[in-house]
């Protein structure tokens, strides 16, 4: 008896093994069309500059300081890594280059859609997608990004931002540019899922193939009238020349207004901003 329950056991492992590989083959060969269709536009691969070290930025400041003490303003542990501070508000409203490179993460169902909705952007589903971008400033605007391999596609909508304690991480040590809605991830193969996609979307069932697509161009020009020559930034050399850390506590709230204007405000002040979309903060 024991030795036929031993065969049986080890039958029942084989057959859910093929299954499951034969379920995640049929998954990803799943089409799930774009809610928007994008024209591709071909256009010179472009060569990004060398760019600094992001795994010896703030070795000085987590030497120095020997540990989190709980205090932000002197750095902070961020995922297991040092950040020598927190951004001010001012660094938060900076705006990203006009062509960047970099990773491409995405939101999880739903999320980029609410906050759409949330931000007041009615019209997001006339775009291609919606997107996160880093900064504060980009919210808003329009972009399109080319995969490596892949045609522009655009024009995106760029509604959310990084969070200020997390500005300084998921640039220096993610190397992220943009962060994509869940189904231009499903379009892209970052993630499969059933045949049932609403259904699937809704209980958040769903396998991640690609955390991340390294490579990616986002540009805030049309692609069409880029000549080629453009040199993309590095969004970790734009970030690391201009950022500034907050000296002393600042618990202000930081609301969007619409347009480029922004609100900052507590229960004892209240201050409005208008950002120069030609020359960003």
């Amino acid at each position: 008896m024991k030795k036929k329950s031993r065969i049986l056991f080890v039958a029942a492992i084989v057959f859910v093994f093929l299954t499951s590989n034969c379920v995640a083959k049929s998954l990803s060969n799943t089409s799930v069309p774009a809610s928007v269709t994008s024209t591709p536009v071909t256009s010179p691969t472009f060569t990004p500059k060398p760019t600094r070290d992001a795994g010896t930025v703030g070795s000085d400041e987590a030497l120095s300081n020997g540990k989190d003490d709980g205090n932000d303003l002197n750095g902070f542990m961020w995922q297991g890594k040092w950040t020598p501070g927190l951004p001010t508000f001012e660094t938060d409203l900076l705006a990203s280059p006009k062509l960047v490179e970099g990773n491409v993460e995405f939101y999880s169902p739903g999320i980029m859609e609410a906050t759409a909705r949330y931000r007041g952007f009615g019209d997001y589903q006339q775009y291609v997608g919606t997107v996160s971008l880093m900064f504060a400033g980009d919210i808003g605007s329009k972009v399109w990004l080319k995969r490596p391999g892949h045609d522009w596609e655009g024009a995106f909508l760029v509604v959310d931002c990084a969070r200020r304690n997390d500005l300084y991480g998921v640039i220096v040590y993610n190397g992220e540019v943009a962060e994509v809605d869940f189904q231009t991830a499903l379009r892209w193969g970052m993630v499969t899922m059933g045949y049932n996609t609403d259904q699937y979307v809704k209980n958040g069932n769903y396998s991640v193939v690609d955390y991340a697509i390294p490579g990616v161009l986002v540009s805030k020009v049309d692609p069409t009238m880029l000549t080629g020559n453009e040199q993309p930034a590095n969004l970790m050399d734009f970030f690391l020349d201009r950022v500034h850390y907050q000296q002393i506590n600042d618990w202000r709230t930081m609301e969007y207004l619409g347009g480029t204007t922004w609100r900052l405000y507590d229960k004892n002040s209240s201050q409005t901003i208008t950002l120069d979309p030609q020359n960003p903060k």
